[in-house]
């Protein structure tokens, strides 16, 4: 006959179970062992019930291990759901990089690569008139271009004053500009 324990509060008269113990050893070795991947198991009432009741048959097998070793790759995203992320983040959908309208934009991280307009675009990418106008107004925008494309001229708005009483007028001339790469796509 076994002793009875000395602190009688927290004794639930419980037989040593040695096929439980191995199966919470078990468990413990597979949560401890693949830790660092949030490892569950949601079935662990299937597989060690608390006592009184009887232990099931198992197989040895855990869920969340088997999926994990099986190493099935999630559902790609529709391209739909990509075009609306990549919008929401100011990113080019095809390649996760940012747009120019983005501030995560950086015009710097890029080698100065310059092109002049009629030339054909030397290297796919963003880019920007090298300088403003010395006349006139330019929208100086940052524009993309795949390679070969030809390079524009840039249109450039002038104010040409007239005598009073009429009004000054506004003349858009086209002229020979300076491309600068200012960014991948």
């Amino acid at each position: 006959m076994a002793a009875l324990p000395t602190d009688e509060l927290y004794y639930l008269a419980q037989q040593k179970d040695p096929e439980r113990a191995r199966r919470y050893e078990q468990i413990g070795d597979v949560l401890g062992r693949y830790s660092y991947a949030s490892p569950t198991v949601p079935e662990i009432n299937d597989i060690v019930p608390l006592p009184p009741a009887p232990l099931p048959e198992w197989d040895g097998k855990l869920k969340w291990l088997e999926e994990w070793e099986a190493n099935i790759p999630p559902p790609a995203p529709d391209a739909t759901l990509i075009e609306k992320l990549a919008k929401a983040k100011q990113l080019n959908p095809a390649t996760g990089r940012p747009l120019p309208t983005s501030p995560d934009f950086e015009k710097d991280s890029v080698a100065r690569l310059q092109c002049r307009s009629g030339e054909p675009c030397p290297q796919s990418g963003y880019w920007q008139p090298a300088w403003r106008p010395r006349e006139g107004m330019s929208e100086h925008a940052i524009r993309y271009f795949r390679e070969g494309d030809i390079m524009p001229v840039e249109k450039v708005t002038f104010v040409r004053p007239r005598p009073w009483p009429l009004r000054d007028r506004l003349v858009v001339e086209a002229q020979e500009t300076v491309w600068r790469r200012v960014g991948e796509a």
